[in-house]
């Protein structure tokens, strides 16, 4: 493949195409094919059609690596874009006459970096994996799992609704054990239990519970940010300027987790009533969400994994953890995450905290998270927890 896609380099004319929305991000042009690089930037198209039609065939896409320069090309559908996703996003260039388009990206770091791979458009395609090969690999994962995943409903006054909880509890657990818990925002309990369990049985982690909390679904009129749902609102301080204790969309979520399902866990499940053993824990919006549960009420939870928070307020809120444990984490190339990331483990720490913060080489993308929750799960919660 690659040695077809060196003849891609060709000087073409291009057509024009439809701008991409707002939302998609565009890099800037990299001040030359050799310059030294701090964050990822494009080189100019040159791509000729035909090469490109040889090299795509009948694909929607296809993409390699040479180098730093990670190179995609892509079918333009009806909507008249497409841009490259997702740990990097730039949109994509016409390439000729032809229904091609396509991009190349200088990579900071490409050795080891770990980016997921696709392009936006109206039917995009699932992610591909790259890993530089410096990249630190995927987490081992429990297979078969021997833990069990329970999915209940829980009524909630708070809410005025049921909402969907699925808990983990490990394996071997005897009679009278209290468990950490881990208190996980949206809900994707199947998606960390197989490699917290992995982690467990190796010795890198205590046995813990993991409670995946589903977040509302649905818009939601009178938000002060734009676009806005039901999962926005429940999640970030931002999006609730009255605070998290008032009867806000937060502070209603909040109450429905430390009011009704905490009880509920500690009641029916093997769980720990101790401050300490209770972890909140989530990605992107449910990052900011576990700072912010911990920062409302650290006299319930002692302990957070938080994941590319882009929540200002919540950073900014950070000193209220004090005496807690925080591992934070974000990707380079997620500055905006980053940023806020870094500046609540900075407020944590001035006000007492024990904080870890880790960067890695890579977007906002789920690969990330599950390297990240497995460091995080063994450093908050070692063996003999």
């Amino acid at each position: 493949m690659i040695s077809l896609a060196l003849q891609l380099f060709l000087a073409i004319t291009s057509t024009g195409t439809k701008s991409p929305p707002p939302y998609v991000n565009r890099l800037d042009r990299c001040a030359g094919a050799s310059a030294a690089i701090q964050t990822p930037c494009t080189l100019p198209v040159r791509f000729s059609p035909d090469a490109s039609k040889a090299l795509i065939g009948e694909r929607d896409s296809v993409w390699w690596v040479v180098g730093d320069r990670l190179s995609l090309i892509a079918r333009v559908g009806e909507e008249g874009w497409t841009a490259l996703c997702c740990a990097i996003q730039t949109p994509l260039e016409p390439i000729g006459e032809t229904e091609l388009a396509g991009i190349t990206v200088r990579v900071p770091h490409m050795r080891r970096a770990i980016l997921d791979v696709t392009h936006l458009a109206e039917r995009m395609p699932p992610p591909t994996d790259i890993r530089g090969p410096d990249a630190p690999p995927p987490p081992p994962k429990a297979d078969p799992l021997r833990g069990v995943i329970t999915s209940v409903s829980v009524d909630s006054t708070m809410l005025g609704e049921k909402r969907r909880i699925n808990i983990y509890v490990p394996p071997d657990v005897v009679a009278g054990q209290q468990l950490p818990v881990i208190y996980l925002a949206d809900g994707n309990t199947a998606s960390f239990a197989p490699i917290a369990e992995a982690a467990m049985v190796a010795g890198r982690a205590a046995p813990a519970m993991i409670v995946g909390i589903e977040s509302g679904q649905g818009p939601v009129e009178g938000c002060p940010q734009k676009p806005c749902d039901r999962r926005m609102v429940e999640y970030l301080l931002d999006a609730n300027p009255a605070g998290p204790q008032t009867d806000t969309p937060f502070g209603r979520h909040l109450r429905f987790v430390t009011d009704e399902l905490i009880p509920y866990i500690e009641k029916d499940y093997p769980a720990s009533p101790r401050r300490e053993d209770r972890v909140t824990a989530g990605y992107s919006n449910g990052g900011a969400w576990a700072l912010a549960a911990a920062e409302a009420r650290p006299d319930l939870f002692g302990k957070v994994l938080a994941m590319s928070s882009g929540s200002k307020a919540a950073a900014e809120y950070a000193g209220q953890l004090k005496d807690a444990q925080l591992y934070a984490g974000a990707g380079l190339f997620e500055p905006g995450f980053l940023r806020r990331t870094e500046r609540a483990v900075e407020v944590a720490r001035a006000a007492g905290a024990k904080a870890v913060m880790r960067t890695m080489i890579a977007g906002h993308s789920r690969s990330m998270w599950h390297i990240l929750f497995v460091d995080g799960v063994a450093w908050l919660l070692p063996p003999g927890t």
